[in-house]
């Protein structure tokens, strides 16, 4: 495995050898998306940035094989804001701004948040997704408190022909965090689509003190009917020392072309 050097807390003991970059071997995806007030969700963005739709985007990605903690697995939950730059070279560029991300293991955190253009995250309690009758549910939770859940349902399968087709559309494509954009490669393996419902549950500081503020906004952004939800499973890699970057620099795609 390649690797680099970089200084990180605690720095006593001088630098620390990480991956050169990052990639999630597998994961698993699973969302919905609702419809909001624009003015109201657009108070979430920095500077440099501009809403492109009123759509929330309510995320859990089931990782597997990530880098940063030697292959292991973990779960992420998060926000996604339909955003663009207002300049530099990805400016008009679409992608999600990611106002707040939380995940279940340390080692994942610390690498988001010291190393880097840092992530907003997080710490919660968070699980494999439960399978229900037709679909399945989702919570994010700190303390034992249920502060946001999710369901998808009625997912139907999409053809191949189109997973390849955004395998083409959407193989290079951009995070939108505080300090500005970063590239990601996404290769999808398959897609669902279907319904799905969310909510946002009273949270008090003393039952998530670290959390309680966030859930207390998006209590504030009025729900105004469910866009859709939608599954997918894939492989993530980011840097330029990607393997991934490698195709994007040959112009090719993985999953449809071979180095």
């Amino acid at each position: 495995m390649k690797t680099r050097e970089v200084m990180r807390s605690p720095i006593a003991f001088g630098p620390a050898k990480i991956p050169a970059f990052t990639r999630w071997g597998g994961y698993d995806h699973m969302d919905v998306t609702f419809k909001t007030d624009f003015d109201t969700l657009a108070k979430l963005l920095p500077e440099g940035y501009k809403l492109v739709t009123p759509n929330v985007h309510v995320y859990q990605k089931s990782y597997k094989q990530y880098s940063y903690n030697a292959g292991r697995c973990y779960y992420y939950f998060g926000l996604g804001i339909d955003a663009a730059p207002t300049s530099g070279p990805n400016a008009g560029r679409v992608g999600w701004y990611l106002p707040v991300c939380w995940m279940n293991d340390y080692c994942a955190i610390i690498a988001g948040r010291d190393i880097g253009n840092p992530f907003p995250k997080l710490y919660a309690q968070l699980n494999e997704p439960v399978e229900t009758d037709n679909g399945w549910y989702i919570s994010c939770s700190e303390y034992n408190h249920k502060m946001i859940e999710f369901e998808i349902f009625d997912m139907v399968p999409r053809p191949k022909e189109e997973v390849m087709e955004r395998n083409r559309a959407g193989f290079k494509s951009i995070w939108l965090l505080d300090k500005g954009p970063i590239p990601a490669y996404t290769r999808v393996d398959s897609q669902y689509y279907g319904k799905g419902s969310v909510k946002f549950n009273d949270t008090t500081w003393e039952d998530a003190p670290s959390s309680y503020y966030i859930i207390n906004y998006l209590q504030k952004l009025p729900n105004l009917g469910i866009v859709g939800a939608s599954r997918s499973t894939g492989s993530i890699e980011m840097g330029p020392n990607s393997n991934f970057a490698e195709y994007d620099r040959r112009g090719l795609i993985p999953g449809i072309d071979q180095l």
